[in-house]
């Protein structure tokens, strides 16, 4: 095809720290800048050594006020440059790179300059650096062995192998991404039997007017045939379905549910100080109880609605519409609910979906009037104290990676005592819509200018979960009835 390349990578992350320094046989001059920091002679030597097109290229696709390029000087002479992207200006086109990360691409050593250690050396300064980042990415042709050599010299471990397609020279781009087995062993847990059928209507949710099925049942230890998935929501009237599975299998992913599955959670299983501070002054000031459905019915909606109002692209529901959906849970017994109160006044709710041994939280509001009340502090601490070491369930699961929305929730989880349990994802959708994705994802920078934002942010949320699911999944396993 006109303009096709396909190109099979292996893909490396840093370690942290290493016991031999890394140096270079001449000596090196180190600028890491941010990209607002380099002057006009330095992008003058940037293109000088790697054309002006590839420069601007990588300007307009990656700049941001968090990338950083890297000048390597010998002799006063620019022989070296790498960029240093963050997640989120990279994660659409690899998917795979996870949260406050970065990834180390476009490096180039001059050919007057290379033998002499410089790229190792230069990877070691941006692993090294005060970047906030939480892990450094990198990546190189299978076939390109100086590039694999400097990586691993550098303290980079492979974790997984990448195919890279291009069609029309990179203006259409697509990456396959494949976990390595020898680093994703550490399964810790329960799955489903295969003898069991997946496909009960207590075991799936709709979600955006049900033409989204997501599983929220027994763990999955292996893929659902996409032919059963199909013919599941074909019954259901719905346009696709999601699910996840193989828990536990890798320690960095690109999905995750944030969990809490500590038997004995309490607060000695949070470490910050300033956490358990704003933790007892929520116990302190909130009270946090069970409640029924019907009530929150009648008094939630003003709680909704202010929380909701905050958020971007989001379609505020009418009040009768929030009405007859808490109402409908009321009818489900494995539906429960939970409130906080400042005084007589609701200030936050958590509705959950409990399935054997887990706990599935669903919708969670607060009203941002109340922050300093600290109330999803007392909310999801009692939820999990009480679930975990009072009723002694295995598992209260807050929810998956989200799609639509950038959030801090999962920070903040983290910081109570939560973590995050990486996982594969599943996805199935209908012809149509894989069709109306194809061509979204050609004509992504136009719509994105057409459509209104709440329509593109799905659009958006759609395509990402559509990379996720392939570069978690190697195989589809026929396994389950």
């Amino acid at each position: 095809m006109f303009g096709y390349s396909r190109v099979k990578n292996d893909v490396f992350i840093f370690r942290e720290k290493l016991s031999e320094e890394v140096t270079p046989k001449k000596e090196v001059e180190t600028k890491l800048l941010r990209l607002d920091e380099v002057t006009a002679q330095h992008w003058k030597e940037l293109k000088r050594l790697r054309g002006s097109l590839g420069v601007l290229y990588r300007k307009w696709r990656y700049g941001s006020p968090e990338t950083y390029i890297l000048l390597a000087y010998v002799d006063k002479i620019l022989a070296h440059i790498g960029w240093v992207v963050p997640a989120n200006k990279i994660r659409d086109r690899y998917p795979f790179v996870i949260e406050k990360s970065y990834f180390i691409i476009s490096c180039f050593t001059s050919p007057n300059f290379r033998g002499l250690g410089i790229y190792p050396s230069q990877l070691r300064k941006i692993v090294e650096s005060d970047i906030p980042s939480k892990v450094y990415w990198g990546m190189a042709a299978c076939d390109n062995i100086p590039s694999l050599k400097g990586i691993c010299k550098a303290g980079g471990v492979k974790v997984a192998e990448a195919v890279q397609k291009k069609w029309f020279w990179g203006c259409i781009s697509q990456v396959e991404y494949f976990q390595d087995r020898v680093t994703a062993s550490n399964s810790k847990s329960k799955s489903i039997s295969q003898k069991v059928s997946v496909f009960k209507d207590d075991y799936w949710i709709g979600k955006g007017s049900r033409k989204l099925l997501a599983y929220l049942g027994p763990h999955l230890e292996k893929n659902l045939e996409q032919q059963a998935v199909r013919r599941f929501i074909h019954g259901k009237g719905a346009w696709g379905a999601m699910w996840d599975y193989d828990h536990d299998y890798t320690e960095q992913g690109p999905w995750y549910r944030c969990i809490c599955d500590n038997p004995d959670y309490d607060e000695s299983a949070i470490k910050s100080k300033n956490t358990r501070h704003n933790l007892r002054r929520g116990l302190k000031r909130c009270v946090v109880r069970r409640l029924e459905y019907s009530w929150l019915a009648d008094n939630a909606y003003e709680v909704y609605a202010n929380a909701t109002s905050r958020y971007k692209d989001f379609r505020i529901e009418p009040k009768k519409e929030f009405q007859q959906q808490m109402r409908s849970f009321s009818q489900v017994p494995c539906r429960e609910a939970w409130g906080v109160f400042v005084g007589e006044k609701l200030v936050a709710y958590l509705t959950l979906f409990i399935h054997g041994e887990t706990v599935f939280g669903d919708f969670a509001h607060f009203d941002p009037a109340y922050a300093n009340a600290y109330p999803m502090y007392a909310l999801y601490y009692t939820v999990a104290h009480h679930y975990l070491r009072e009723k002694g369930l295995k598992e209260f699961s807050r929810g998956t990676r989200p799609l639509m929305h950038e959030t801090n929730v999962d920070d903040f989880l983290l910081r109570l005592g939560y973590r995050k349990s990486y996982c594969r994802l599943g996805l199935y959708l209908v012809w149509p819509v894989r069709t109306v994705l194809c061509l979204g994802k050609a004509f992504e920078k136009t719509l994105k200018l057409m459509l209104p934002s709440r329509y593109y942010a799905i659009l958006k949320g759609l395509l990402l979960a559509q990379d996720v699911a392939k570069a978690t999944n190697r195989t589809v396993n026929l396994t389950y009835n």
